[in-house]
């Protein structure tokens, strides 16, 4: 069965228009725009369709939540959800169909690479582009509930495999099960099952 592999970029300002522009260009040969959506609220309330990426700037100021339908040529599909809250939310999703082994709750010797190969993936990105952030959360068919607590906000999100953290933030030593693994701008802090949250 598939579903989505999610990976929830969070950061109390937004990200702006000018490097998403930029992703886009730079990475519209492997993840091709098919349409972009405004909704109200997560019922589709209010579903109008943008004519272009320019159009998305005006619908986050107005309080929409921005789908954008993608085409990759390594996964079935792919998207991009933006909400803007307390803080920002940029979700992009990739379709599992055809990976069963990334279609399970915990990172295993089976699906170990496509994380890794991931984290490499978001570090280089935010490298490259200076992408503000505060944390990623990764997981599959995520929930993430944002609080400005970090325990907080662990411990209300649900389906969340590991989250990311700056490398910048307060550092803290990882509970018991838990590693951290660093790369430049980011650092892993270990898969958090729901029985491991503080």
């Amino acid at each position: 069965m598939a579903a989505a592999w999610e990976f929830t970029l969070i950061s109390k300002e937004a990200i702006p228009f000018e490097i998403l522009q930029k992703i886009e260009k730079d990475y519209r040969d492997i993840n091709k725009i098919l349409a972009i959506t405004c909704i109200d609220d997560w019922k589709w309330t209010n579903q109008q369709t943008l004519r272009n990426i320019l159009e998305i700037e005006e619908k986050l100021t107005d309080g929409k939540i921005i789908i954008v339908e993608m085409q990759t040529s390594l996964w079935k599909s792919s998207g991009l959800c933006i909400e803007r809250k307390e803080a920002c939310l940029y979700t992009f999703w990739l379709n599992t169909e055809g990976i069963p082994e990334l279609d399970t709750d915990q990172i295993t010797a089976e699906n170990k690479k496509y994380y890794d190969c991931a984290y490499r993936v978001l570090d280089t990105l935010i490298q490259k582009y200076n992408i503000p952030f505060e944390y990623i959360a990764v997981g599959i068919e995520s929930d993430i509930q944002y609080e400005a607590d970090r325990k907080k906000m662990i411990s209300s999100s649900s389906n969340v495999i590991a989250w990311l953290i700056r490398n910048d933030r307060e550092r803290a030593l990882p509970a018991e099960g838990e590693e951290y693994a660093f790369l430049t701008q980011i650092r892993v802090e270990g898969c958090i099952s729901q029985s491991d949250k503080v």
